[in-house]
């Protein structure tokens, strides 16, 4: 059993207070840590902080968004060892990375495409628009034809008209 330190506990409380669609259980799963004892931590930090938020990292509010994503880079794809070292070496903990992971990978795009949004609403409807006219013009023609047809015909059966 491996002890967390006291930063690590608030990081995971955090997460279990933003609750971003996680469960308890699940967020106790993905840090191995009982459910039982994850539900105590909170009840605790409750009681203890009555609704206080709890306070960022020094490390988490320092580091830029640029420096967050070297670490990860210099991280990927190494074992345990190797990244629990290169935490050491730079005053990190291994939950700040696999947050930090997280965030980045669950980070929302802005939307620069909101011109082309408008733009495709007005394209849409003058397509519609369009395509209605031509359904009519469609009918129209039909009509026009079905009319000559008949004509063509009543002209074969009675004999053309002797004023013509």
């Amino acid at each position: 059993m491996t002890l967390l330190s006291e930063e690590a506990k608030q990081a995971i409380i955090r997460k279990v207070l933003s609750s971003n669609g996680q469960t308890i259980t699940e967020i106790a799963l993905a840090n191995n840590i009982g459910r039982s004892t994850l539900s105590r931590w909170v009840k605790h930090f409750k009681s203890e902080s009555k609704g206080e938020t709890v306070q960022k990292n020094a490390c988490d509010a320092s580091t830029t968004l640029a420096e967050r994503f070297k670490h990860l880079q210099s991280t990927v794809g190494q074992d345990d060892v190797t990244v629990g070292a290169y935490c050491r070496k730079h005053g990190l903990y291994s939950h700040q990375l696999a947050q930090w992971e997280e965030d980045f990978m669950n980070q929302k795009t802005p939307q620069k495409n909101q011109p082309q949004g408008t733009e495709l609403k007005t394209l849409k409807a003058e397509n519609k628009a369009l395509k209605k006219l031509l359904l009519r013009k469609d009918k129209v023609l039909a009509e026009a034809v079905a009319l000559l047809v008949l004509k063509k015909k009543a002209t074969q059966i009675w004999g053309g008209s002797e004023e013509d």
